[in-house]
């Protein structure tokens, strides 16, 4: 336990000792975020979703062995994730249909 809160010490004490260098200081004081950085910000949240074969076989990870009959998304509705999302919170969504579970989405 003691040696313990003696490395503790040494940490805080060189942390403290690093902030304190006038170096580190000067460039700390003149990072500043860009426009762009700052509109991204603003999104505050976004909604990572991935859609795919296994979102019909209920697997996470797929062997490329499925039938391509059960990719069939007749009930999708778009606008109801969205007003979903919104309602959560999220002010963007991306939305990923891949294939890199061997199964080519355009079959």
């Amino acid at each position: 336990m003691i040696r313990r809160m003696m490395l503790f010490r040494v940490f805080l004490l060189t942390v403290a000792g690093f902030s304190q260098m006038p170096f580190l200081k000067a460039q700390r004081t003149a990072l500043k975020p860009t426009s762009l950085q700052l509109n991204w910000q603003a999104y505050e949240t976004t909604a990572f979703l991935h859609f795919s074969i296994n979102t019909f076989t209920d697997k996470e990870w797929g062997d490329g062995k499925e039938d391509p009959q059960l990719f069939n998304p007749v009930q999708f509705d778009a606008r109801q994730w969205v007003k979903a999302l919104k309602h959560a919170g999220f002010k963007m969504a991306i939305i990923l249909v891949n294939d890199h579970y061997r199964w080519d989405v355009a079959r």
